[in-house]
């Protein structure tokens, strides 16, 4: 089972807590009196805190649980060893074809 966030699933609630940290930007009002949002992930929540420009204080952190929506995890392919021979060695059937072709074409020119 994953976790998906923005239409990406993550195999494990971190990492799904962290895309959502980094995600987790906010900015209210302007000047000094502007109020920034910051997020860290823990593996359990995102604690979220708040920076008031004009006084340079955080407001008290609070434990935030995103809403988990769940989905099929599937790791990212990696291919193997015999897929890389066996992708070479097509890879050598088609030259060794395009030869062959070229040189029964030098052929019948001669003819």
């Amino acid at each position: 089972m994953g976790y998906e966030f923005k239409g990406v699933c993550y195999e494990t609630l971190y990492k799904f807590h962290i895309q959502f940290a980094q995600e987790c930007y906010k900015t209210s009002g302007s000047g000094l009196s502007a109020q920034f949002l910051s997020c860290t992930a823990t593996p359990d929540y995102v604690t979220l805190q708040t920076l008031t420009l004009a006084n340079g204080t955080w407001s008290t952190p609070v434990n935030y649980n995103p809403q988990q929506i769940s989905c099929t995890y599937e790791p990212p392919k990696i291919f193997t060893n015999a897929d890389v021979v066996e992708l070479s060695w097509l890879v050598v059937g088609v030259w060794i074809a395009a030869w062959g072709i070229r040189k029964l074409s030098e052929m019948m020119d001669k003819r």
